[in-house]
This record gives structure tokens, sequence and C-alpha cells, in this order.
């Protein structure tokens, strides 16, 4: 049996692509924000959020305004999440002011763990009888989870 990873290629290759389109069009709503009065901004962040509420609870526009104009106590947990969200991701991806939080610094904990010989023996022999396979990582993963699973 020939194994493939062309889906999960095309997958991350969409994925990467619609990010690539949607880090485009944020920097023309940014600009656009920075352009705008004050009127204009409060406008563009209402509008933000309905869309946003919308697309994340997969609802109407009827719905997600009713849910908007919902005191916080009357919204459901989902719908909490959704405009707390719409909130945090308007600061963030389109005003870009002044974020006070501050990002940690990423550090591969991979590089600081000291792997045994007998482990790391192992892992190379794994990967050798993988190497044959076109789906070698998936297989990789694969087994790994199977071995844990039998734990």
């Amino acid at each position: 049996m020939k194994h493939t990873t062309s889906s999960m290629q095309a997958l991350a290759f969409n994925f990467a692509s619609g990010l690539r389109d949607a880090y485009n069009t944020l920097d023309t709503a940014h600009a656009q924000w920075k352009a705008s009065d004050d009127v204009s901004k409060a406008a563009f962040k209402a509008e933000w959020q309905l869309g946003y509420v919308m697309g994340r609870l997969n609802c109407d526009t009827v719905k997600a305004a009713r849910i908007l104009g919902q005191k916080r106590a009357e919204r459901s947990y989902e719908a909490e999440l959704a405009v707390n969200a719409a909130g945090k991701d308007f600061s963030y991806n389109i005003k870009r002011e002044g974020s006070k939080a501050k990002g940690k610094a990423r550090h591969d904990k991979a590089q600081s763990i000291e792997v045994p010989a007998d482990v790391l023996a192992a892992a190379v022999r794994l990967v050798k009888l993988c190497a044959e396979y076109e789906g070698a990582a998936t297989l990789l993963a694969t087994a790994v989870a199977t071995a844990k699973a039998a734990k």
C-alpha cells in the first residue's frame, strides 16, 4: 500500500495561502482604521464584531446582533467567548496600538532535553525503517501514538 502526504500538503498549502491573504487584507483594514475619524472607527469596530460573531458562531446577522446587544450575563458561554475574541482580535489585528501584553520568548524545549543513548538508538532505527515509506512522518507519528496507547 502506497502512503501519500499530498492531502496534508494541500491542507498546509491552503491554510498558509489563506493566512497570507488574511494578513494582506488586515494590513489594508489597519490603514483604513488609522485614517478614519472617531465616528468611522466606532462603525468599523461594530461591523468587525458583527462579522466576527457571525463567523465564529456560524449564525446570521440577526442572531449575531442580538448576541452583541445582550449583557454579559445574558450570553451563553460560547457567545461570550466569541464576543471577547472579537474585541481582542480587533485590537490586535486592526488597531495595533500599544498592546500591553508581552509575548513569551520561544524556547525549543527539545534542544534542552538530554536523550538517553538507548532511546536515541531506537529513534534512529525507527527513522531508518520509516525512510522507505513516502508517508514516513505520518507512519512515525502513528507508531509513537500506538506505543503510548499500548502502555
